[in-house]
């Protein structure tokens, strides 16, 4: 599916939050968007997901704005995966990612022979088939972010729409999500990504956009975007940016400054 974003401006009260973006998104692509906290990343997914709604412009699902469909209906197309999710109940991890069907059963409806076949698929997918029966509360933060990867994808969404899905997560982790959603991509699904981790970025996305206090910086395949120049003025730190001689990817590798009581001596540089 494809996402066209025309014009979008939007404003938490008199703070305005985002401002005159424009973005095309095609099906089975990952985009990453990236950008220092306070950047507006989430208010931008979450404006795609409908939940919010822009003060000015538009959002649109294969040429249908967003705004015109139902709840229901948005639910059928698009799912989302926010960081830091919690479950308020003893919920098993198959009864999480089943919720994940409910957009496609009609209510008071029982779990049918295609429910089952879509969860079944979505547990083996994230590989947390073996961890059914286990209580949501009783399993890590890593096997808990690909439960909630599960229950989207048992969704059957065209659009997946990630909240920093790394988070917290150590690097085995990291890994796995990010190549579940790969996969999904190839097969079709169209991932918008909120990112911190550049490297991921990097390894991972088609393309990527930059946010700078609500505005689109730079929009380009990683390697446009995420250079050493865009880098210091959006995130106000020095990288260097070089390509990896193994995996023929490039990678971000920060410079830390030394601080004397509280001032930078940029002089003292040390790569990390």
């Amino acid at each position: 599916m494809n996402i066209t974003i025309e014009g979008l401006h939007f404003s938490y009260g008199q703070n305005p939050v985002l401002e005159e973006i424009d973005l095309s998104i095609q099906k089975g692509e990952i985009f990453a968007i990236v950008g220092p906290n306070g950047s507006g990343k989430t208010t931008l997914l979450k404006n795609i997901s409908g939940v919010l709604t822009p003060d000015r412009g538009a959002v649109y699902l294969n040429m249908r704005q967003i705004a015109d469909l139902s709840t229901w209906e948005i639910a059928r197309q698009l799912a989302m995966v926010e960081q830091d999710r919690e479950v308020g109940f003893d919920f098993t991890v198959r009864e999480v990612i089943a919720i994940g069907r409910i957009p496609h059963q009609s209510r008071f409806a029982r779990e049918n022979k295609v429910d089952k076949e879509r969860i079944e698929e979505a547990m083996r997918v994230c590989s947390v088939d073996s961890l059914a029966n286990r209580l949501i509360a009783e399993i890590s933060g890593g096997e808990r972010q690909r439960v909630f990867l599960a229950m989207a994808l048992a969704q059957e969404p065209k659009v997946l729409l990630l909240d920093e899905p790394t988070t917290h997560l150590d690097i085995n982790y990291q890994a796995q999500i990010m190549e579940i959603v790969r996969t999904q991509a190839i097969d079709g699904l169209t991932v918008v990504m909120a990112l911190h981790d550049l490297n991921l970025v990097a390894q991972y996305a088609d393309r990527a956009a930059m946010l700078d206090k609500g505005q689109l910086l730079e929009i380009g395949k990683p390697d446009e975007v995420l250079t050493e120049a865009n880098i210091k003025r959006v995130f106000h730190t020095d990288v260097i940016v070089t390509k990896h001689p193994l995996i023929n990817s490039f990678y971000v590798m920060p410079l830390a400054h030394r601080f004397d009581g509280g001032k930078s001596r940029s002089s003292e540089r040390e790569l990390l």
